[in-house]
């Protein structure tokens, strides 16, 4: 992958899937390598010991980012920041995801996704900030306030 951006070679699509426990640095150096290059469309199946570098939900280059999390243990899922820098995604696809919520349980991570067509969200769960306990009455809710959303599918919201 180095080789490529040294004889300038631009990469711009990279799809990785790979279900079993997989190495922190290897499978980090070429996520992060990739999406420094300019990458435009990411497809990974995350190693259920792993998360997905944080440069994946800031990058100005992505247009389309189909993320597959942990299928085994929901409590180790991947989960997204808070908010998403990623101003030319179009496309956004996650499964077996974990949402952060505020401390009223609501959660906007897509707002800033200004050029967001399509959202397809399947499988995923609120995470609470450790400010609400277990004995906390709140109920999750997701906004997605996007003007320029097409297609949305939300299918089977789990919490545990």
């Amino acid at each position: 992958m180095s080789c490529r951006s040294k004889e300038n070679y631009p990469l711009h699509n990279l799809e990785f899937d790979h279900r079993c426990f997989f190495q922190h640095k290897i499978f980090t150096n070429l996520i992060t390598h990739a999406v420094s290059q300019g990458l435009n469309k990411l497809k990974v199946t995350v190693p259920p010991n792993l998360g997905l570098p944080d440069c994946v939900f800031i990058s100005h280059s992505l247009t389309s980012l189909h993320i597959y999390g942990s299928t085994v243990d929901p409590r180790r899922r991947n989960g997204l920041p808070k908010s998403l820098n990623l101003p030319a995604l179009t496309s956004l696809h996650l499964e077996y995801f974990e949402i952060q919520s505020d401390d009223n349980g609501h959660a906007e991570p897509f707002s800033a996704c200004k050029k967001l067509n399509n959202l397809f969200i399947e499988d995923f769960y609120f995470h609470y900030p450790s400010s609400l306990t277990s004995k906390s009455k709140v109920e999750g809710i997701l906004h997605v306030t996007n003007a320029t959303l097409t297609n949305v599918s939300i299918l089977t919201p789990l919490d545990p």
